[in-house]
């Protein structure tokens, strides 16, 4: 039987789960009502009873005037802490008081980590800079542990719709710092949810405008699997749904020997 619950009352959220190895699970969000329209802090919300009731937990990320914090990625190191990307918007109005997204700049990433589960938060820089000035990026989705004992996170590139390239970025030191390591996408890519197979491979399911795109990659080798209108290829896999917003489909699946890979 079917339950549902209100988590977190008048939030846009765009949730990041994290199962903490207590049983904890951790929801990363923004904690504003709007799309990023005004000042806002990333938080931290944990439920003990797999998502029924849930309390605020910690700030990962709390604003400075004028600005938000709200493009987020998060997931847990391999030595057990927690670890968020948090982006943002600068020109931000006062809570309440919307102003236009695009009125402001995309603020440089933080690397936010918490030791004790996500009560407590230390924030620093520590993302790779983009390679020009008019470059911004923006982290979404898990950050997931790689086979080889590095750290793993999608991030993609701003302005404009068609320059959006996304990349997959890795960490060496258990989170600290960040490196673009390897393509996913060159244009038209938005937010990317990455998973690690048991074979050591990746997929990256990306969200795009008006199509959804489906790659799997091996270590700093993209090559992809299902072409743009999610049809599978190379035998890989079989198609179980497909972007059609005619017929009320806005993202598709296609279905693996192990997992189903959902975009929306």
């Amino acid at each position: 039987m079917s339950e549902r619950y209100i988590a977190v009352d008048n939030v846009c959220a765009w949730p990041i789960l994290t199962h903490l190895p207590d049983g904890t699970v951790v929801a990363t969000i923004f904690n504003q009502p709007t799309h990023g329209g005004w000042e806002g802090d990333v938080e931290c919300w944990a439920s003990g009873d797999e998502g029924r009731t849930w309390q605020l937990r910690g700030i990962p990320a709390p604003h400075e005037p004028t600005t938000n914090r709200m493009n987020v990625a998060a997931g847990l190191t391999h030595s057990g802490d927690l670890v968020v990307l948090a982006a943002g918007w600068s020109k931000r109005n006062p809570m309440g008081d919307y102003s236009d997204l695009h009125e402001g700049v995309v603020l440089p990433t933080w690397v936010c980590r918490s030791t004790d589960g996500g009560q407590t938060w230390t924030q620093s820089d520590g993302v790779e800079p983009p390679s020009t000035e008019d470059e911004r990026l923006i982290p979404f989705g898990d950050i997931i542990r790689l086979s080889d004992g590095e750290l793993g996170v999608c991030i993609y590139t701003w302005p404009s719709p068609d320059a959006r390239d996304n990349h997959l970025y890795t960490s060496r030191d258990d989170g600290r710092t960040w490196a673009r390591r390897a393509l996913v996408r060159l244009g038209n890519t938005n937010d990317t949810a990455p998973i690690a197979l048991r074979s050591g491979r990746l997929l990256a399911a990306a969200e795009r405008w008006g199509k959804c795109q489906w790659k799997r990659a091996g270590f700093g080798l993209p090559c992809p699997l299902p072409g743009p209108t999610g049809r599978p290829g190379q035998g890989a896999g079989r198609e179980v749904g497909r972007h059609n917003p005619q017929a009320g489909i806005r993202g598709g699946a296609v279905l693996f020997r192990d997992f189903v890979c959902f975009c929306q």
